[in-house]
């Protein structure tokens, strides 16, 4: 595995070397799970915001009929 430890934005501070190989693995797996959960919450947010923006563009905005 070649997961970016330490170093960039976002990465895990970790002596790889002081680690098994199945302890590395769950950390991985964490990492993966996370970052994937980041990711989700950001593209909900994201089509949210795309949906009140079409919808204030076509009705007047928020809570208000067309």
């Amino acid at each position: 595995m070649d997961v970016p430890f330490g170093g960039a934005k976002g990465g895990v501070t970790v002596d790889r070397k002081k680690l098994t190989e199945r302890e590395l693995e769950k950390l991985t797996r964490k990492l993966v799970v996370v970052r994937a959960a980041v990711l989700a919450g950001c593209a909900v947010a994201a089509a949210a915001a795309a949906a009140t923006a079409a919808g204030a563009g076509a009705g007047g905005g928020i809570g208000m009929s067309p």
